[in-house]
């Protein structure tokens, strides 16, 4: 019996070579084309099929480039994503603010075993090593819900890529809402889930 998933992914691979050779096979037929009909155009050079053919060849000419242009388009739109991300990495790992707040929420989480969060302890104040970790300042709380913020604002302009955002930024704004929920604080009051929902 024939296994159909096996078919599909067979046929799905199929169609993929198909697109990423898309102007090579737009060519060969159109040489097949020419070759079928050039005896014909030979022995019959009327004006009108001259210029039918003519105007066939621009057609197929203007397919490849735009096909060409948009692949560039596309692949350059890919390019700047991975570099604004790879600049909003950078910024993460070098600001100290960003970083004295990460490290605080990382260390007043709770996970289970299989790695989901169970719930905060804003006033613990050492890490599994037993280092001490201070809890931000407002200032250094702020900065990072800004930047939490612009993150998310950059995925709903369609400048980042939500998949790679939640990969690497989730953890932090999964704790840092449930902080928000947790806690009356004056900063509290001034964020909203929806500013960076995106993340979550």
């Amino acid at each position: 019996m024939i296994n159909l998933a096996i078919v599909k992914s067979t046929f799905l691979e199929f169609v993929k070579e198909l697109y990423k050779n898309l102007p090579l096979c737009v060519v060969m037929c159109l040489f097949g084309v020419m070759c079928a009909v050039w005896p014909d155009l030979w022995k019959n050079e009327t004006a009108n099929t001259l210029t039918a053919f003519s105007l066939f060849i621009s057609i197929i000419a203007l397919f490849i480039s735009n096909y060409f242009i948009v692949e560039k388009a596309i692949e350059s739109r890919t390019n700047n994503k991975k570099r604004l991300f790879s600049d909003y990495c950078v910024r993460f790992s070098s600001n100290q603010n960003l970083c004295k707040v990460a490290e605080w929420l990382l260390t007043i989480a709770e996970y289970d075993s299989n790695g989901i969060l169970i719930n905060v302890y804003p006033n613990r104040v050492k890490n599994d090593k037993g280092r001490v970790i201070t809890e931000p300042t407002y200032f250094e709380m702020n900065s990072f819900l800004d930047f939490l913020i612009e993150l998310n604002i950059q995925i709903k302009k369609k400048q980042l890529d939500k998949e790679d955002v939640i990969k690497y930024f989730s953890p932090y704004a999964l704790i840092i809402n449930k902080v928000i929920q947790s806690e009356n604080k004056e900063i509290c009051y001034m964020r909203k889930f929806s500013d960076y929902s995106e993340i979550l």
